[in-house]
């Protein structure tokens, strides 16, 4: 089973396998070291659990701060394919866990599957509308999710609880990414063509473009009144939700696979084509720090409290503590 094959590795010290970091100089508070590639990773809204999922796996709880083990996901529930189908790699489109910490919801290809975070068991599971999912949110209440699929031109807002749509929000071409603001009534979604579209899901009313969008979204987050893009175009912007403006427009990287968001908002961690991820200021775009450690491409990121969580191609996650900034 997949968490069977997680191993922790590094040289602990008497307080626990995250008790000491691995290497002196600003390395990772710890590891984990997995047979294949870690393609997702996430954190409990209070820092309290990782989850990890790895190439044909499944997915894997692990207690924090100790770094120890704590339970393996069931797998999903089976599902009818032709008996001439070719086997392919199967691996999570999402892993993200509900704002309440009692959640976690994994999107397997078309399927989206709610697990409880205390047991590990599926709790349900249903298709997606329009294909094969490409991002998906939790509401701030976790009462809805919103959805995009590869070839299809909208988001789908669905009923967290049966999957239920309750309303379809048209774009141009597919949708990329997708957020939640924090009030839950405003919604944003970036098409693969480029607009950012917000949309206010209590009424009726056209969406608002955004202005100053570049190439195909990767990754959007509210920050209170603020909502956070970056993408293709190696651009990091960030936008006033109340009249649109453009607050920020700065070139992070060549383009941008990654991004997560602190608590505060203040600070982003931002990974692009190199292996290093970098610790951005928000209010300027300015780089603050980078977190490096044994080259390899960092393919998931997840920022919780004061604690980083990086997933990479070689099979590791490393743990990171980046405080809040002082001021």
């Amino acid at each position: 089973m997949a968490y069977e094959m997680g191993v922790i590795v590094g040289s602990w010290g008497d307080s626990g396998p995250c008790g000491d970091p691995i290497e002196e100089g600003g390395g990772p508070r710890c590891t984990l070291a997995f047979a294949k590639p870690v393609v997702a990773v996430a954190l409990a809204p209070d820092a309290t659990a990782l989850l990890v999922a790895q190439v044909d796996f499944g997915i894997s709880a692990w207690r924090l701060p100790a770094g120890e083990f704590g339970l393996g996901f069931a797998p999903p529930p089976a599902v009818t394919v032709p008996v001439d189908e070719v086997p392919h790699t199967e691996a999570p489109n999402a892993l993200l866990v509900r704002p309440d910490g009692r959640e976690a919801l994994v999107a397997m290809e078309n399927r989206l599957i709610i697990y409880s975070m205390a047991s590990g068991q599926v709790v349900r599971a249903f298709t997606a509308p329009g294909g094969i999912v490409r991002a998906v949110v939790w509401s701030p209440d976790g009462g809805a999710l919103l959805v995009a699929s590869f070839y299809d031109a909208a988001a789908n807002l669905l009923d967290a609880a049966d999957g239920r749509v309750r309303r379809r929000l048209p774009i141009e071409r597919e949708g990329a990414a997708v957020a939640f603001a924090p009030d839950g009534r405003v919604v944003a979604v970036a098409s693969e063509a480029g607009p950012v579209l917000l949309f206010d899901i209590d009424t009726t009313a056209p969406p608002r473009a955004l202005r100053g969008t570049g190439g195909a979204v990767r990754s959007l987050t509210f920050v209170g009144a603020r909502l956070v893009a970056a993408g293709d175009d190696g651009m990091l912007r960030v936008w006033n939700r109340a009249d649109g403006a453009l607050l920020l427009e700065r070139r992070i990287d060549r383009n941008v696979r990654a991004i997560t968001v602190n608590s505060d908002g203040g600070l982003a961690a931002v990974v692009g084509r190199e292996p290093a991820i970098r610790i951005v200021a928000l209010s300027d775009g300015t780089s603050v720090g980078t977190l490096a450690w044994p080259p390899a491409q960092v393919l998931s990121l997840a920022w919780a409290g004061t604690t980083v969580a990086s997933g990479d191609s070689a099979g590791r996650v490393a743990l990171w503590d980046v405080p809040e900034p002082q001021g």
